[in-house]
């Protein structure tokens, strides 16, 4: 049964508020937060488990849903969007959990919805608007919320990075083999030399003593 029936209708068994289903406020819930700014990791807490107030997201605004726990805590049927943003579910009427993003994914940019379900998402903004108080708004955590074309665009920088290493790298291999070859060059030479050097002494000392000879 969608949300839009239960509501208008009346029905006290599947509506997802909480609030038509005749439990009374709970006294002992704690006050809500002074308004701030909620991450994704920050909000998820917030799930009616890890604390007991159940905070959602809805268009980048957070509710204190805590007096709907029946409906969106541990044990209730929507407990799927508790500590989340439950916008893409709202707008299309479904608590699968394929409609809700981890805390360490990037933010729902809410692209893609048909007219009926941009309509839809509006009217349950209102209504969290007026049945629920608003105490805070959603923003990615930065390094963690990457959005999808910023993080692609990340990887592809890092990889163009690690391959002008990489050839930066083999270069400088090139440039130190060029050298060595170089210097093998260079002693061979000097080899050479000292082969010519040593040769023509040899010589000299060989006529020399045959002068020697001729003048005994």
């Amino acid at each position: 049964m969608s949300f839009v029936r239960n509501f208008f209708f009346g029905s006290k068994e599947e509506d997802p508020t909480g609030l038509s289903s005749g439990c009374p406020p709970q006294d002992n819930a704690p006050d809500p937060l002074v308004e701030g700014i909620f991450y994704p990791r920050t909000l998820y807490k917030f799930n009616g488990n890890d604390d007991e107030r159940i905070f959602i997201a809805i268009k980048g605004r957070v509710y204190d849903c805590t007096n709907g726990r029946s409906f969106y805590g541990p044990s209730g049927p929507y407990s799927n969007f508790a500590g989340k943003d439950a916008s893409r579910g709202l707008a299309t009427n479904s608590f699968d959990e394929s409609m809700v993003r981890d805390w360490d994914q990037p933010i729902d940019d809410l692209e893609g919805f048909t007219d009926k379900q941009e309509t839809a998402l509006n009217q349950w903004l209102d209504f969290f608007d007026k049945k629920y108080p608003c105490i805070g708004t959603l923003e990615p955590e930065p390094g963690v919320n990457i959005p999808e074309g910023e993080r692609q665009a990340d990887e592809e920088e890092e990889e163009e990075e690690g391959e002008d290493e990489e050839e930066g790298e083999n270069e400088e291999e090139g440039e130190e083999g060029e050298e060595e070859g170089e210097n093998e060059e260079e002693e061979d030479d000097d080899d050479d030399e000292e082969e010519e050097l040593f040769g023509e002494e040899s010589s000299g000392e060989e006529s020399s003593g045959e002068e020697r000879q001729e003048e005994n």
